[in-house]
Order: structure tokens, then sequence, then C-alpha cells
């Protein structure tokens, strides 16, 4: 369900914290019923090959253990104060996730040393990670569910735009190709260059791998086209991916406003915006410039960032604002 106004703070966070704090207890309660068999000093480091190099106190252990699930659970309570429902839920996801991919990664390796004497031979577990994986992403995307929806009004400084005189049953589409900044062109393209470059010298030939998902990675994702029309917002690569849909009946309002990509943004690509009045919005960034900006019923906020971006945010809300009269 969408909320169309956000929920308390303390319902917010309450959502965010569940898991973190899930993992933390279940860690403690696990390592005190393992404490009595765990060796001293247990294996914590473990070289190239898989072979303990590097070993600690069980207490030393435990603390860490402890204090990354702390970590996790202030970073996961932090994420639920976000002002946008996506900001929330994407930042308390990734906190929880990494909480339980750590805790359990670290309580895998801890289990074959339960009751061994020399601990010199206990190979790095490396099933443990993939547990840890598995575990990381169930709890990130179970925080992401216990997280309430609610749709975002427009940010503060960033203003509404006029809509587009639309008749009852006229149809108009607005497009334009989206380019990444020079220096992010430059960028890709140079490490592009130097991994070929790379595998070559070393004449290898499963390493040209690298440079073809560079390259095909450049294809896909250094350009998109904008399209604006009666069925809402569509953005996508040259090969379709990656892709952003809003239908035009999840539109709740329309904006368009200046973007610093580095500053806002930390650099180019599909981005979330970490500072500004877009704190938390979603979109591609492929460059500094005005964007299309979409706040959606079902919460959350996407832009992109295109050429002649205040023509298309107004037809996108005349669509808006008709759809909406025929509801």
């Amino acid at each position: 369900m969408i909320e169309q106004e956000r929920p308390s703070s303390g319902r917010v966070v309450m959502g965010a914290v569940a898991l973190p704090l899930l993992m933390l207890l279940l860690s403690g309660a696990v390592l005190a019923l393992w404490w009595g068999q765990l060796p001293d000093p247990v294996a914590s480091h473990w070289d190239a090959a898989g072979r303990p190099d590097g070993f600690s106190s069980p207490a030393a252990v435990a603390s860490l253990l402890m204090g990354l699930g702390v970590v996790a659970l202030i970073a996961a309570a932090w994420a639920g104060t976000a002002s946008t429902s996506t900001a929330a839920r994407s930042l308390a996801a990734l906190a929880s996730g990494t909480g339980g991919f750590l805790l359990t990664s670290l309580l895998g390796t801890l289990a074959p040393q339960l009751g061994v004497g020399d601990v010199s031979t206990v190979m790095l577990p490396l099933p443990a990670f993939v547990v840890g994986l598995v575990i990381g992403v169930a709890c990130g995307y179970a925080t992401s569910l216990l997280i309430p929806r609610w749709a975002s009004p427009l940010p503060q400084g960033v203003d509404g735009v006029r809509p587009a005189e639309l008749g009852p049953t006229e149809v108009a589409v607005w497009s334009r190709v989206a380019l990444t900044a020079t220096p992010g062109i430059v960028i890709a393209a140079s490490a592009t260059a130097l991994t070929l470059l790379f595998a070559l010298v070393l004449g290898s030939a499963w390493m040209l791998v690298v440079p073809l998902a560079l390259g095909l990675l450049m294809v896909a994702a250094l350009s998109v086209r904008v399209t604006v029309g009666p069925q809402g917002l569509r953005v996508a690569g040259p090969l379709g991916w990656p892709r952003a849909v809003v239908g035009i009946d999840d539109v709740a309002a329309v904006a368009a406003a200046e973007v610093r990509a580095m500053a806002e943004f930390g650099g180019w690509g599909y981005r979330v915006a970490v500072r500004g009045p877009l704190q938390g919005a979603k979109g591609f960034v492929l460059r500094s410039g005005r964007a299309i900006v979409v706040i959606r019923r079902s919460g959350g906020v996407e832009l992109v960032v295109v050429d002649d971006a205040g023509t298309g945010a107004a037809l996108l809300e005349g669509y808006r604002q008709r759809a909406a009269q025929l509801r």
C-alpha cells in the first residue's frame, strides 16, 4: 500500500532496524553457544591459498563481530530517517544486507574451528561466504519490504512546471537522446583500452572478456533515449537496457530541476543523489544539466538529465493532469 504522507519516523526506523537487530541478537546467541568450543587463538586471516596466516583471541573476534552488527544497526537506523521512501528503503536495505553478509560470513569462518586443537590446519571456508551472500541479499530485500512506501512531495527548492496544453484526445510525443559527459566517455574508453592492452601484453585469452564486457557496457549505458508520451516516461539505452518506465498513472508530480552530477550524485550513470535538494532521488545522470524530475505515486523520485528537459517535463505534466481528470 502506498501512503500519501510520510509515516512517523519511529515506524520507518523500526522497519529499518528490525532485521539488523535480529541478526545481531542471533549472532550473539550463536557466539555464546560456541564459546566453550572455540580454541584460543582462532584463525582470523587466510592467505591467497586459503591457509591461515593470522590469529586472534576469541574475545577479539567476538568484539569485531558484535561491533560490525552494531555499526549495521546504527546505519540502518540512520537510513530510516531519510526524507524519501526510495532513500530510506535502499539505504536501509544496503545496511541490513551488508550486516547480514558480514555477520554470517564471520560466524562461518569460526564454525570449522570448533573443538579443533591446531587451527593452523583449518582452511578458509569459502562456502561460508556464499551462504553469507545469500543471507545478506535476503536481509536487504526483506528490510526494503518492512519499510512502508510513501509518495514524496516535490523536494524543497524544486518547482513544478506549467503543463503543456492538450486536447481531450490529442496525442503528442517528445523524445531526446541523452549522452554521457565527455569526461565520462574518456574514462570509460580509457579503461576499456587499458584492459585490452593488458590482456594482449599478457597473451591471456580469457582476460579479453574484461575489455569486451566494458565495451558492451559502454554501448549500452553511455547514452539513453528519453521519451514522453500518453503512457508516461520511458528511458532506455540503445540495447534496451538499462531502462526505466514510469506509467502515467504512477506520476504524482513533475518538475524540471538543475542537477550537478559530481556534487550531488557523485558521478555519472544511473545514480542516487547523496546531497542537495534532490537527495534520495535516483535516475539517469549522464552529465550535469536540467533534468525531468518525476514524483511517483508509488513512492520515490525518478529523474533523467536531458536536453530540453523543460519541454519534456511540461508535456508529461500535461498528460498527468489529463489522466487525473479522467479517473
